[in-house]
């Protein structure tokens, strides 16, 4: 049967909102799963892709949500799935030092160190002060033998944090590692007046 023409001009008009409508904003769960610091690696993954999805954030917010699903990705140790997306990231922000330091800990997990320090050092240039990049370049430095080096990125970590007790603590690995154990003992003893539970 032939549809009158007002009715087909009705359902031509439909079907044209219906095809320009934009994606589903997140709902604010989602979008707080993609900033909690407790939310789970799925959670966040879930949070920051209904953002991406969402055609509503562009700029810093929008290169955040893949910086922040990436963490996500890195969390359950898809390493594949979160370099795409901090590599996103700093191409929506070039400033975002956070995305590089956390590719970096993505080609770290890898296994490829040197990748994982250049990412550290684009971090640390935008960032001179940013205390967890320099903590993660000392690690990529300790599991490429460097003891010297990866002691010292500790102390610049320690110098700009002087609470970080995960430093302190690696510090006091390399230093045993290296035959300092008195060096060692007063870190460790540093790590364990601010986080007593650390390396038990």
């Amino acid at each position: 049967m032939r549809l009158a023409p007002w009715f087909a001009a009705g359902v031509v008009c439909l079907v044209t909102v219906s095809a320009v409508r934009p994606a589903s904003a997140e709902t604010k769960q989602e979008y707080d799963w993609c900033y909690a610091p407790e939310a789970s690696d799925d959670e966040t993954i879930q949070g920051c892709s209904a953002m991406i999805g969402s055609g509503s954030y562009s700029g810093v917010k929008l290169s955040d949500a893949y910086d922040n699903r990436g963490v996500g990705y890195n969390g359950k140790k898809q390493y594949d799935l979160s370099i795409p997306d901090f590599n996103t990231a700093v191409s929506l922000s070039s400033k975002n030092y956070q995305a590089f330091n956390n590719r970096g800990n993505a080609y770290y997990g890898k296994g490829d160190y040197d990748k994982a320090i250049l990412d550290y050092n684009a971090s640390l240039r935008l960032n001179p002060q940013y205390a967890k990049a320099y903590e993660n370049r000392g690690n990529a430095y300790y599991v490429k033998g460097q003891l010297d080096r990866a002691i010292q990125e500790y102390g610049q970590a320690i110098r700009f944090n002087p609470q970080y007790a995960k430093a302190y603590y690696d510090r006091s690995v390399a230093k045993r590692k290296k035959g300092d154990i008195k060096g060692a003992d007063v870190d460790l003893a540093k790590a364990r007046q601010i986080n007593p539970n650390i390396g038990q």
